[in-house]
């Protein structure tokens, strides 16, 4: 997909890859990746229907971040209780059941 979004330059097309490729990186935890990928699609059309949900993406994997990191993320409180997203710790087959 990668190289797909070098040739595609900035369509629309290019955004919604970019979208689903950052999901790729979230889902396989390459959290860093996962970002970029995000940036790039919501660089390419700020105004477009998707741009919203990039945007909570990228907001959602910064302040993972800095809670990793014990600090804030910017404009935010530090999280307490539950990991981000109201995950839980317990693997996914113990929800399965």
């Amino acid at each position: 997909m990668e190289v797909f979004l070098k040739g595609a330059g900035s369509t629309k097309t290019a955004q919604t890859a970019g979208f689903y490729l950052g999901q790729a990186y979230e889902e396989a935890g390459n959290f860093g990746k996962a970002t970029d990928a995000y940036q790039r699609a919501q660089s390419l059309y700020p105004g477009s229907d998707l741009a919203p949900l990039i945007r909570s993406r990228i907001r959602r994997l910064q302040a993972a971040a800095a809670a990793a990191q014990g600090q804030p993320a910017q404009g935010q409180a530090a999280p307490q209780g539950a990991p981000a997203g109201g995950a839980s710790n317990q693997p996914a087959a113990a929800h399965a059941r």
